[in-house]
């Protein structure tokens, strides 16, 4: 069973983009990974162009050019589009709390705003409280 996630960033007028993430999405895995790779905006929305994300990993794009959905790159995210030819989905929300309301079926919700790591706990009720992601929290096994 997988631990999904939604991955998203604020932008400078309000709205949010945002991807679905399939595997992996607790905080000591995903949040692990945005919080040491994906520090600057740059990567952050070149990771988001790329729609649904199967796995996420610290490298947006593959090295060598055999990374496939059935032959995976170490290291390399692995997306529905590019790496298995599905359509390309991003959600585009007009407001934050558009997103948080989209998010309420994911167990985790990233989104990077102003150059931090922010999260919510798709378990908790409080949807809209957003925690800062940190070193310490993304220690958090599950």
């Amino acid at each position: 069973m997988s631990t999904n996630s939604r991955i998203a960033i604020l932008n400078e007028n309000n709205s949010v983009e945002s991807v679905y993430c399939h595997w992996d999405g607790y905080l000591s895995n995903n949040g692990n990974i945005l919080f040491n790779h994906y520090k600057d905006e740059a990567k952050v929305r070149e990771l988001i162009a790329l729609g649904q994300i199967s796995s996420l990993e610290k490298n947006v794009k593959p090295i060598g050019s055999s990374h496939s959905f059935e032959n995976k790159e170490t290291g390399c995210t692995v997306v529905y589009h590019r790496d298995r030819g599905d359509s390309l989905k991003i959600d585009k929300h007009i407001s934050l709390t558009g997103w948080q309301r989209h998010s309420e079926r994911r167990e985790y919700n990233y989104i990077y705003i102003d150059g931090k790591w922010y999260y919510n706990d798709g378990h908790k009720k409080d949807l809209k409280a957003l925690t800062e992601l940190t070193e310490i929290n993304t220690a958090e096994t599950e």
